[in-house]
Parts: C-alpha cells; structure tokens; sequence
C-alpha cells in the first residue's frame, strides 16, 4: 500500500490494521493519507486522470478553500495521488471509483474556480496482447 506522500505500506488489508496504519503514518498536518489497496485475482476499482485547470485568477482562492476545507469529495470518491504542472496552473490528480457519477457532485465544489477533464484511464496492453510474445 502506498501512502499519500508515497511511502509502500505492506501489510495483509484488514479493516483494523488499515485503521492503525493510517493512525502511525507520517502524513502531513490537514492532509488525509490515502491508501492503495490492490487485491491480485479481483477486479481492480477503476482509475481516472482528472485534469483540473485553474479559471483566471482563481487559484489562489483555489488553494485557500482546499486548506480550509480539504477536496470535499463524497464518499466512494478516493484520491490516490496528484501532481502539478510545473510553471503552470494545472494538477493532474489519479482517483478511483467504481462510480463514476461522484466525479460530478465533487466538481460542484469547485467549478467556480477550476475547469475540469475527467480521463477514465486503464492498464497498458502486455506484449503478449499486441502480438509481441516470444
């Protein structure tokens, strides 16, 4: 399991021990540790870019509300990691859902500062599945 500042969790995804490694992380102050929890022989949850883009002088007030009030993201709706563009006014932020209609009740919280781009994203084909096996 991988932590919000990237750091790999190993541990067997029990309710409890999720629990207490969220409680024994070193996540910063006011910033949620997300988890990643990958079951091998299940369906993975799928995997979406969203690419916000600041509307014109917004974001600063963008970042204000997100210090005060965090991503407000309903329920079902999980962060897994974000990133930046560097010199610009974009954030690139991997979540995941098996619901993709919460993209829309969370982006009610911000579309007055931010424009958004929500790319269902998946696995890169194996050699094997392009006709490239041995």
């Amino acid at each position: 399991m991988f932590g919000s500042n990237g750091t790999l969790y190993e541990f067997d995804p029990e309710p409890e021990l999720i629990k207490t490694a969220i409680e024994q992380s070193a996540a910063p102050p006011n910033r949620p540790l997300s988890l990643v929890v990958i079951h091998f022989g299940e369906t993975i949850m799928p995997k979406y870019m969203v690419i916000e883009t600041s509307k014109p002088n917004c974001l600063e007030t963008a970042y204000r509300r997100f210090y005060k009030k965090g991503r407000m993201m309903p329920e079902g709706l999980s962060y897994i990691d974000s990133w930046l563009e560097k010199d610009g006014d974009r954030c690139f932020q991997l979540m995941e859902t098996d619901n993709p209609s919460l993209f829309k009740e969370w982006i009610a919280n911000w579309e007055d500062l931010t424009d958004f781009e929500v790319v269902e994203i998946g696995l890169k084909p194996e050699p094997e599945q392009v006709g490239l096996g041995n």
